[in-house]
């Protein structure tokens, strides 16, 4: 008996994994209602994003259609702008070339001109330059002939003093004659003075060579210098000779009442 009911045991233990395959197979063929619910809200939900996803792509692709038609309208526009900017450019610098030779002609029309205003007035410089050397040189020797013209009429007065008084001092028996041969040669001294003072005032003055004209101005007053000098130093050596006369006059008891 006892044998029996371990057998028994050792049946059911046997049937059971076949009783719960049995169960599993029957779940799966089987399915669950609200399961199988899921699976099509879950298949529904899959068809959704696909076609968002197919819609999103089409959006993505009219958008890119759209954006490259617009930066290509963008790219010719630039092109456009610059194409213009490229013959505005090219304008304005014809311009700025037509207006930078305008400037050059006319700086060298004003040079041309400035050169011809310049020349003339160079040439009326001169030309003054020249008048007044000449009328410098001319009035240098008008005034040199008079002040030594002055000189030599101061000589001839003196001169005709001492004669007067040699007259005194010879009727008192003084002897005079070499005071006269002195006086006499002062006579020469200035007759040539005289000449050489008119030789100034014959001096060509040229305003085409004034350097020339100078130098023979300048010789003239000198010579004429010299020769006034020359019978100034003269007259003054019959000075102390007359001094000497009215020492004798005196001496020997003929001295005059009048003084020289």
């Amino acid at each position: 008996m006892k044998k029996l009911l371990i057998l028994g045991i050792a049946a059911l233990f046997a049937a059971a994994p076949a009783a719960f395959a049995e169960e599993a197979e029957l779940e799966v063929v089987m399915p669950d209602p609200a399961r199988a619910d899921a699976r099509v809200e879950v298949r529904g939900v899959k068809a959704d994003i696909r076609g968002a996803v197919e819609a999103k792509r089409i959006e993505v692709r009219a958008a890119a259609s759209t954006t490259k038609a617009e930066m290509e309208a963008k790219r010719n526009a630039i092109k456009s702008e610059i194409e213009t900017r490229k013959a505005e450019l090219k304008d304005k610098k014809v311009e700025i070339r037509a207006e930078i030779k305008a400037n050059i002609d006319e700086r060298k029309t004003n040079a041309s001109t400035t050169k011809a205003e310049l020349r003339a007035k160079a040439s009326t410089t001169r030309a003054e330059v020249k008048e007044n050397a000449s009328e410098r040189m001319q009035r240098l020797a008008t005034e040199s002939a008079e002040r030594l013209g002055k000189a030599v009429s101061k000589i001839e007065e003196i001169k005709a003093k001492i004669e007067a008084k040699l007259s005194e001092f010879e009727a008192r028996g003084v002897a005079v004659s070499e005071v006269r041969a002195t006086l006499s040669l002062v006579g020469t001294q200035v007759a040539a003075a005289k000449t050489a003072i008119s030789a100034i005032a014959s001096v060509s003055i040229s305003t085409e060579n004034p350097k020339e004209s100078v130098e023979a101005l300048k010789a003239a007053i000198k010579s004429a210098q010299t020769a006034v000098q020359d019978a100034h130093k003269t007259l003054q050596g019959s000075i102390p000779q007359m001094k000497g006369f009215e020492a004798t006059a005196r001496a020997s008891g003929k001295a005059t009442t009048t003084t020289p």
